[in-house]
């Protein structure tokens, strides 16, 4: 019974709506992000007072349709021997609006009515298109919530129990996966903003172009930890993933500047002429032990708002994301820092001999 189906819809929408945190909801044909619902004007009148007039819905139907025409497509006679088409155009439904339709007297067959008086205007959304699934018919209510994941998926979860006692033998209501974050487009940009002051500084301390990139690029390594990390363990993607970003920005820029700086302060002593590799690993095998407790304290430091009952939805992401980052940027030290930076061994000939560098 899709009549019945979306009843219970448009019940559910009304108690979803009573949240303050809730924005637009609408009743949807299709489970996906684009636009597949219709805006539609619903009048409700007063049926009593109708039949007291001696009046039907389609009354007034009829006469505000008479107030509406507009591009109304006509067959007309042969003019010099030719058939024409013709539109009529009401002068009234240039001006005639919904605000006056609701509030300017409106004459029927015997009397006139005045809709806010007696009526009810109500705007609602509509499906485009009715689906079914399994010979069931099957309608989606879409809303924005104001809110952390955390806070947000709570409450759908006791809307859908609570409509699961209301609803019939027949009738069933179920959660959908479709749960995304937005964060406005200017946030996104102060993560690029953050890279850029950190190249500056880094290539002011390293008197380099080139190594500051290498440090950059332990950036969007860690990056990979944050989202894998939110991956596999199932969170949503909230404020607190988004700060992860920034804080991990610092913290791994932070980890990555010990061996190159002490490789450039060490290859800068007078006579030393040790090869690039020699020297990298001079630097790394000093610089390792606290690059890992900086990491490790870190983590430690984070691990309260993991454990515990009572999690704080985004300190809980905060802490997940930039735990998981620190980890992956652990490998991106040790393993890619050394490739980036180009300690490889060069051979060449000169006067006849093999010189290393």
């Amino acid at each position: 019974n899709y009549k019945r189906l979306v009843g219970y819809a448009e019940d559910l929408v009304n108690r979803i709506a009573q949240h303050e945190r809730v924005g637009e909801v609408n009743i949807m044909g299709e489970n996906n992000y684009s636009r597949d619902y219709s805006i539609k004007y619903h009048l409700n009148v007063d049926k009593q007072y109708l039949a007291n007039k001696n009046l039907t819905v389609q009354d007034i139907t009829n006469s505000l349709n008479s107030l509406a025409v507009n591009n109304k497509s006509v067959q007309l006679t042969e003019i010099d021997g030719k058939k024409e088409r013709g539109r009529f155009k009401s002068i009234q439904s240039y001006n005639f609006d919904t605000w006056q339709m609701y509030n300017v007297p409106v004459k029927t067959r015997n009397t006139l009515l005045k809709l806010n008086e007696k009526g009810q205007l109500t705007m609602e959304s509509q499906p485009k298109v009715i689906k079914k699934e399994n010979q069931q018919y099957v309608v989606y209510i879409e809303y924005d919530f104001t809110g952390n994941y955390k806070f947000a998926n709570k409450y759908k979860e006791e809307k859908v129990e609570e409509t699961k006692s209301l609803l019939p033998l027949g009738f069933y209501v179920d959660e959908t996966s479709n749960n995304y974050y937005t964060a406005p487009k200017k946030q996104y940009y102060l993560i690029f903003l953050v890279i850029g002051i950190i190249f500056f500084i880094c290539s002011i301390l390293l008197e380099s172009l080139k190594q500051p990139l290498t440090v950059i690029m332990m950036i969007p390594l860690s990056f990979i930890g944050v989202f894998l990390t939110f991956y596999f363990f199932k969170l949503g993607f909230d404020q607190g993933g988004f700060a992860s970003f920034l804080l991990l920005s610092g913290i791994t820029v932070n980890s990555a500047l010990f061996i190159p700086n002490d490789y450039n302060n060490i290859r800068r002593k007078p006579k030393y002429n040790r090869t690039k590799l020699i020297t990298y690993l001079k630097a790394y095998n000093g610089k390792i032990i606290p690059v890992f407790l900086t990491i490790i304290s870190t983590i430690l430091g984070l691990l309260p708002f993991l454990l515990g009952e009572l999690k704080e939805a985004f300190w809980f992401s905060l802490a997940s994301g930039t735990i998981g980052g620190l980890i992956f940027s652990i490998l991106a030290i040790v393993i890619f820092l050394p490739v980036f930076i180009d300690v490889k061994n060069t051979i060449r000939i000169k006067n006849n001999k093999l010189k290393i560098n």
